[in-house]
């Protein structure tokens, strides 16, 4: 297992699944808490267990880098994705008919119409991408490239194993930043005042900054 050691007392890793339970803390804590995509939601802010399950799956079926402070033990810092195909979208649906939750469900809807819409295999003339699924940093750890260190990590991942597009459901603001700030473009947008239930009603009540979801995209 590669270990950089790059920031002073912080050691960035790839998880395994001995972190599972950390894991777990740290993406309610440092990722759900902030969403913009989950604390919005018109039917209760809490991250779902359905939703938090299919995260925590990235340990064994995709790639999950940590940044880890050495003295406490204590996660302050993660990414995560796996392999995405052309058929993404249809498969997004399709596992929301299979979800326990409503929530959960409507959050794969919109990240697979996201998805059909971007259409970016057709678009880049690729049958297989690497998706970032999540990005999150301690507030105390901001500010120091933290972020940008990791989504390298995923980067790098993607290159390695010869992908060249990488995509990410950018849900915020700031995130939406970051992304820019290492390359990415967005290639759809969705804004969340756009989304109703059956009834009309909005189904994501985000405030300003974050008006929209965006499908992002780097060429490697």
């Amino acid at each position: 297992m590669e270990v950089i050691p790059t920031f002073s007392g912080i050691q960035f890793r790839q998880a395994v699944p001995a972190d599972r339970e950390a894991f777990r803390e740290a993406l309610a804590t440092l990722f759900y808490a902030d969403e913009p995509l989950t604390i919005s939601y018109y039917q209760g802010s809490e991250v779902t267990d359905d939703d938090m399950a299919y995260s925590l799956s990235l340990i064994e079926e995709g790639f999950v880098w940590l940044a880890v402070e050495e003295e406490t033990g204590q996660i302050v810092g993660l990414s995560g994705g796996e392999f995405c195909e052309s058929d993404e979208a249809e498969q997004l649906i399709s596992l929301a008919g299979q979800t326990e939750s409503k929530k959960f469900a409507d959050i794969l809807r919109l990240l697979g119409k996201l998805s059909k819409e971007g259409d970016l295999f057709r678009r880049f003339g690729v049958s297989k991408a690497y998706h970032v699924h999540f990005l999150a940093v301690h507030s105390r750890m901001r500010g120091r490239s933290m972020g940008k260190i990791l989504m390298e990590k995923q980067f790098e991942y993607a290159r390695k194993c010869n992908v060249k597009v990488v995509c990410a459901d950018v849900t915020g603001f700031y995130s939406e930043k970051l992304c820019k700030s290492l390359g990415m473009e967005c290639i759809q947008a969705i804004a969340y005042s756009t989304l109703k239930d059956d009834a009309g009603e909005p189904m994501f009540l985000a405030e300003e900054p974050h008006v929209y979801i965006q499908s992002m995209v780097k060429i490697l």
